[in-house]
């Protein structure tokens, strides 16, 4: 029960479909639904149930041992045998909010979205309290958005702040749907309204600082950046986004450390690996690059960032069409890429196939704006000297590409 205790003081954070966050809520619901289990030391204590509370002390030892047992497979990432161990505490004791809300979080972390968007219903109806009945609300807005329902997740968002108007993660979530729909401004205004409700909530800073960097905001994105990973220091997620934004800003060996921690922490998180090969290339150290790259690509052969790093490589050694082949397969496991489509686009300018280059030019250009400058161009591609006159040549021979396209007459 102390790991328990230990996990309830996270504070759970909103990223839709994010298991940790999950892991996290489903332990504090356990803890709270395991009726003192923990009071004293058990092996000379019995449990004893809650005070105005007619379950029975044995009532009080199942639910307790099926608990205690579903943390273990919650440990385990067992997802389906920790539903089975909080379906059967729920069947001894259906009026318990937190067993029902538990419940729901497990069958989320398993990926079975309508029975828990169902379970969710009902611990609405279980809770004895408007923030209970925000928290039920927003396990059933998770359930509606990875159900592909985003209009409902957003209305559950809604209902959960009408229940509690204090709910910052709430906030935060309407600004996740709204993002989802393509609505930047709609997004931009929930994450500030989380952040006036919560001032020191660094999860929204950090979401509405990825949304300024998508936009080309980056100083007032670093500086929100720096805000949220100091509010959060063990938000390793939190510490890459910043990490990458210095390295963006010409800090390398701030980033450098950084990114070389993250991987020795989290080796599986491949784009902290695939940036430590980017600043690689900016030193212009190719072999560490490639080194990088053929490890990655040893680990999880189909990985885009193997296939990114070493396109770029191959790029900087004058192999033309093994980068591409190594573009195609980046593109094909990851179609919207523009770095892999500028890189592509320059290579297939170079080998004379100006209609195939001038549609991957169009197409890296709707996607980020900057790539029509020769600064914005280099940065995708971590270009060395060597490679700005050859940019400079395919921008001017291809502004035209900028300009608005006319429909055509029937």
């Amino acid at each position: 029960m102390e790991e328990l205790k230990l996990y309830c003081g996270i504070r759970p954070k909103f990223r839709t479909c994010n298991k940790a966050r999950r892991f996290a809520e489903m332990l504090c619901a356990a803890t709270l639904a395991s009726f003192a289990v923990a009071r004293g030391s058990p092996a000379t204590q019995k449990p004893n149930p809650p005070e105005s509370s007619n379950i029975s002390v044995e009532t009080v030892e199942r639910v307790g041992k099926d608990v205690r047992q579903a943390n273990l497979y919650l440990n385990q990432r067992n997802w389906d045998a920790a539903v089975d161990e909080f379906r059967r505490a729920a069947a001894l004791e259906p009026k318990d909010f937190s067993l029902r809300l538990a419940l729901v979080q497990a069958e989320l972390a398993g990926k079975n979205f309508s029975q828990a968007a169902k379970d969710a219903s009902l611990a609405i109806t279980l809770a004895t309290s408007a923030k209970e009945k925000a928290r039920a609300y927003m396990t059933l807005a998770d359930a509606h958005y990875a159900m592909g329902r985003a209009d409902e997740s957003g209305a559950d968002f809604q209902d959960a702040l009408a229940a509690d108007p204090s709910n910052a993660e709430a906030e935060l979530g309407l600004g996740q749907v709204a993002l989802a729909e393509h609505n930047a401004p709609q997004a931009e205004s929930d994450f500030r309204k989380a952040i006036r409700i919560h001032p020191d909530f660094g999860e929204a800073y950090g979401a509405l600082a990825r949304l300024l960097e998508e936009q080309g905001h980056i100083a007032e994105a670093r500086s929100l950046f720096e805000k949220a990973a100091a509010l959060d220091p063990n938000d390793w997620h939190l510490q890459y986004d910043l990490a990458k934004i210095l390295a963006r800003g010409g800090q390398a060996l701030q980033a450098q450390a950084t990114f070389e921690k993250i991987a020795k922490l989290h080796p599986g998180f491949l784009p902290a690996r695939e940036q430590l090969a980017l600043i690689a290339l900016r030193e212009g150290n190719v072999n560490q690059a490639s080194a990088e790259a053929e490890g990655i690509l040893e680990e999880h052969p189909r990985a885009a960032e193997g296939h990114r790093v070493m396109a770029l490589v191959l790029w900087r050694q004058r192999n033309i069409p093994a980068s591409i082949a190594e573009c195609n397969t980046a593109l094909a496991a990851s179609p919207k890429m523009p770095s892999m489509l500028a890189l592509r686009a320059i290579e297939l300018w170079k080998l004379n196939a100006r209609q195939q280059a001038q549609a991957d030019f169009r197409n890296v250009v709707a996607m980020d704006s900057t790539v029509s400058t020769a600064d914005g161009f280099c940065r995708l591609i971590a270009c060395g000297p060597q490679d700005i006159s050859a940019i400079g040549e395919f921008l001017r021979a291809n502004r035209w590409v900028l300009e608005p396209q006319e429909p055509d007459t029937p």
